[in-house]
């Protein structure tokens, strides 16, 4: 055996074995279905990847690409919408576990929500094909991590055979901290008709203080802190992708029934470091947060909380109060405590900040986010970027805070 294989021998065996859920071929860039374990639980999430190239030009598996790519986090909004979540930001694959007919409704729900706040983009599919690579994971309670902890979904499927109809649903969430995967509800139900549809949200958006509650009694934890954890554990596996050092003994593609957590210890070998660093460039380019409204709200909050993310995009979630009370939408995003949201942002500084906000968001309001902007950048007197930009809009993501939004990351990524 040539002296060069004893040496890539062991890199391919360390090579991460992805066991996809799905994986599907799009224009210049791969979706892939993935599960990523956290600590008592799985978090959906889709990953999008530029295709690679190998040195003879051939296209060669993205998640193999040799080529440095920018990494991004891209974290989807609240919308009083619940049944969806990562398919806010990407174009919803069709997926071989479920029937025609509940992958035609999930397009159909996508669809209508990115026309409604996205100005009709998938904003994880358009900066996969400007040669990003994006991870859009669900925030608890939405999308299919309506199955909460990452349930093998059993209990749905029981209830999928039963005769419960939409407007019951409610009375059976708070009992098992869970809400229903809106394409696992009862085939009697028409969820065709939109309206059904909307009832069935406005039931989820009803079930959000049971839940609120029911998952603080049960994991003595607010339901923030799960979500942010999430987001941090769906960071960290971004950060690795970037490094070119993903584990499969941690991170792990798994199809619907392989959905549960088995800690194996990781490879941290520095020796092993070396040795892929005599074959793989270095392509760490850092990994940036990105999100719109409660998306916003998860990115700068995580940007906050982590040091290691290296820019940070928030569009229309920012204003000069403090987490002290709960309305019917906040309970998502409820904290402990009296700390101004101004303040916990300026925690990001130095690293790059772009904050965008809507002159006619009646949701923030430009007084209120301009006094929160001078406390941010405050933070950022002596050194850093901090831009402050506003769109003549409503509580709404454009074509142009695209266009600021890919400029930004052009040139402080």
């Amino acid at each position: 055996m040539p002296r060069i294989l004893y040496i890539l021998l062991p890199l391919i065996l360390l090579l991460p074995q992805y066991t996809s859920a799905q994986i599907e071929q799009r224009d210049g860039y791969t979706v892939s279905l993935i599960y990523i374990p956290a600590d008592h639980h799985t978090i959906p999430a889709y990953l999008l990847q530029p295709n690679g190239k190998e040195p003879n030009g051939n296209l060669q598996p993205s998640t193999f690409s040799l080529q440095p790519a920018k990494h991004i986090l891209l974290l989807h909004d609240h919308g009083a919408w619940f049944t969806i979540g990562k398919e806010k930001m990407v174009y919803p694959i069709w997926r071989n576990d479920l029937t025609d007919g509940q992958n035609a409704l999930i397009r159909a729900d996508a669809e209508q929500w990115v026309n409604r706040c996205y100005d009709g983009m998938f904003l994880a599919d358009t900066l996969a094909k400007h040669g990003y690579t994006v991870l859009v994971p669900d925030a608890l309670y939405w999308g299919e991590y309506g199955q909460w902890g990452g349930s093998n979904g059993q209990d749905f499927i029981a209830l999928e055979n039963s005769s419960t109809k939409v407007d019951s649903l409610g009375s059976y969430l708070p009992s098992v901290e869970r809400h229903i995967p809106w394409f696992l509800v009862p085939v009697s139900t028409d969820l065709t008709d939109p309206k059904a549809l909307k009832i069935l949200n406005k039931s989820l958006q009803n079930q959000q203080p049971a839940f609120y509650h029911s998952h603080l009694q049960t994991t003595n934890q607010h339901w923030f802190y799960t979500i942010r954890e999430d987001d941090n554990t769906a960071f960290k596996y971004l950060l690795e992708q970037s490094n070119n050092r993903s584990s499969d003994s941690e991170i792990r593609t798994k199809s619907k029934e392989q959905r549960s957590y088995s800690p194996v210890p990781e490879n941290s070998s520095s020796e092993v470091d070396s040795l892929c660093s005599l074959f793989f460039a270095p392509c760490s380019q850092g990994v940036a947060v990105a999100g719109f409204s409660m998306g916003a709200y998860r990115a700068w909050h995580l940007a906050a909380y982590n040091p290691e993310v290296s820019a940070c995009i928030a569009a229309h979630w920012m204003t000069t109060g403090a987490p002290d009370t709960i309305k019917s939408s906040d309970y998502s995003m409820y904290l402990p405590g009296n700390i101004p949201h101004s303040h916990t942002a300026a925690q990001i500084a130095p690293r790059p900040f772009l904050l965008q906000y809507g002159i006619n968001d009646h949701l923030f309001p430009q007084d209120s986010v301009l006094k929160a902007a001078e406390v941010i950048q405050s933070a950022y007197k002596d050194n850093g970027t901090f831009f402050l930009k506003a769109y003549p809009t409503k509580h709404f993501f454009s074509q142009d805070h695209l266009r600021d939004l890919l400029n930004f990351l052009e040139q402080n990524l």
